[in-house]
């Protein structure tokens, strides 16, 4: 297993500085003698930083369980939890299997849902509803959006979205959709919102920047992106919006080929993770960390082209944060957000994992199609 501490990084140390001075002036919220004026009254750092003590094992032993799908019929797309239960929803290529349940990762129900046809890509659970989403596969479509109190009995939206490539999530007490539209040589996000997961509307356009994850904290959401110049990726950067209608781009300006597939908001910090397909000079950066989402600090880089880094997302549950490095058989894996290392996803053929969620005491995973199959992975 490589261990790598980059808490040796300057900035990821200024990271770490930032949150101890900050403690110190202030003193962490519950805590009657919390330090202050420099004084950690030789208590541990991560008592004041109210890091969670995790489970020795969290997203460490894991076992595999095979989806009841033909292998190549299938490609599991997305997976939530909610209401005691793990929803996975897939592609169905020649079966005709596009959402399964389980209550405990291991055994899993086919369920019917309206549009036979219609492959859901993004799914995402908040205020007692599944919602999921279908792109449409093409530019100036719309596409559709079910949803579900039980993930079992689902129904059509009454509302779409423009685009295609969503991913939909449940921030700040609306389901919100992010797609991707081409016209001509502009590529744009587009922000569609819902309060019920029935009825939509969109909300804004960004013309020229494409992303995959977005998240909300501090009263915005945060939202990383790369620009797409006559639709080849250029420049990444971070964007911010305090309602989804109005954005405004922060001063981070990292390189061309770091596409971010997720962000989190988490322990009072914002952490983003990219995918990089590297064909010229680096660095890439592959984890970046803000404390106020406007200004940022690169975490994490990698600089060895050709090759690539693939990070599917980004999650903290148990007092851990874990984000899966596809193709390598490999989890990075971080208490703080600051100091990283890779332990085993447990699977050996190297899939892609496609999403991880926390339920139920149970860290899971999903594969995409591999040699034998799509895995579901579960870690308690």
């Amino acid at each position: 297993m490589s261990i790598i501490d980059y808490s040796r990084l300057p900035v990821a140390a200024g990271i770490l500085e930032q949150r101890v001075m900050a403690l110190e002036s202030a003193g962490p919220p519950g805590i009657p003698d919390a330090p202050r004026n420099g004084a950690l009254h030789g208590r541990r750092i991560d008592e004041w930083l109210r890091i969670p003590t995790p489970t020795p094992m969290s997203g460490r032993d894991w076992m595999e369980t095979m989806l009841p799908v033909t292998s190549g019929s299938s490609n599991a797309m997305s997976l939530a939890y909610g209401n005691g239960l793990f929803v996975v929803s897939l592609n169905g290529l020649t079966d005709d299997v596009k959402i399964m349940t389980s209550t405990d990762g291991i055994t899993w129900t086919n369920q019917s849902t309206p549009g036979d046809s219609l492959n859901w890509q993004s799914i995402t659970y908040g205020n007692g509803l599944f919602v999921a989403t279908s792109g449409s596969g093409g530019n100036n479509q719309f596409g559709s959006i079910m949803f579900s109190s039980d993930g079992i009995d689902w129904t059509m939206a009454s509302g779409q979205f423009l685009g295609y490539t969503p991913t939909v999530r449940y921030l700040d007490d609306s389901y919100v959709i992010t797609s991707r539209n081409v016209s001509g040589s502009t590529t744009s996000t587009i922000f569609t919102s819902s309060l019920d997961g029935n009825e939509w509307a969109q909300q804004s356009t960004l013309g020229n920047w494409i992303g995959r994850g977005m998240t909300f904290g501090q009263g915005k959401y945060v939202y990383p992106v790369t620009r797409s110049t006559n639709n080849v990726s250029d420049n990444s950067s971070v964007f911010t919006s305090p309602d989804l209608i109005t954005w405004t781009q922060t001063s981070f300006l990292g390189a061309r080929r770091s596409i971010w597939s997720d962000v989190i908001f988490a322990q009072d910090c914002f952490i983003a993770v990219a995918t990089v397909n590297p064909t010229d000079a680096g660095p890439y950066e592959i984890v970046i960390s803000s404390l106020d989402g406007e200004n940022w600090d690169v975490l994490m880089t990698t600089n060895n082209p050709p090759g690539s880094i693939s990070i599917s997302n980004i999650i903290y549950a148990n007092g851990v944060f874990l984000a899966p490095r596809n193709g390598t058989g490999t989890i990075f894996r971080s208490l703080d957000g600051v100091t990283w290392d890779e332990i085993p996803s447990g699977i050996d053929d190297l899939s892609s994992i496609n999403a991880l969620v926390y339920g139920d005491s149970l860290f899971a995973y999903i594969t995409s199609q591999g040699p034998r199959g799509i895995s579901v992975m579960t870690s308690g």
